[in-house]
């Protein structure tokens, strides 16, 4: 087989990476804080190069056991979809609560990603 040939098979799209979105959480912030309630962002952000839909971030308020990929908090909000390079960001409005707040993007593994590793982000609030 030629170079020119091989060049050409491993440049066509049979060899090309899968098109896969990519999730990830880009932190937990207090951006409102009242007496009885904090207002929660939490942005979430696709980096891969397709689509994702629907894509839904859980939240969990301490104290409590960190969450795994599966489980489902009572805290959700989904965006329909996100485009490559496309961030939104959810916001939560719960009761204060100083400690690990966690947040999973994805968290029934709904949506094959590039990296299905990185759907986590804790942050200590107070």
């Amino acid at each position: 087989m030629s170079f020119a040939l091989l060049s050409t098979l491993l440049a066509s799209s049979a060899f090309a990476a899968p098109l896969l979105p990519e999730l990830y959480i880009t932190e937990i912030e207090i951006i409102d804080a009242v007496p009885a309630t904090w207002r929660i962002a939490v942005p979430v952000a696709n980096v891969g190069n397709a689509p994702a839909s629907p894509v839904c971030v859980d939240l969990w308020s301490p104290p409590g056991i960190a969450p795994e990929v599966g489980d489902v908090s009572d805290h959700r909000q989904c965006v329909v979809n996100l485009d490559p390079g496309e961030k939104a960001v959810l916001y939560f409005k719960l009761p204060p609560a100083s400690g690990w707040w966690d947040a999973i993007v994805d968290t029934e593994d709904w949506i094959a990603e590039s990296d299905e590793t990185n759907n986590v982000e804790s942050n200590w609030l107070q």
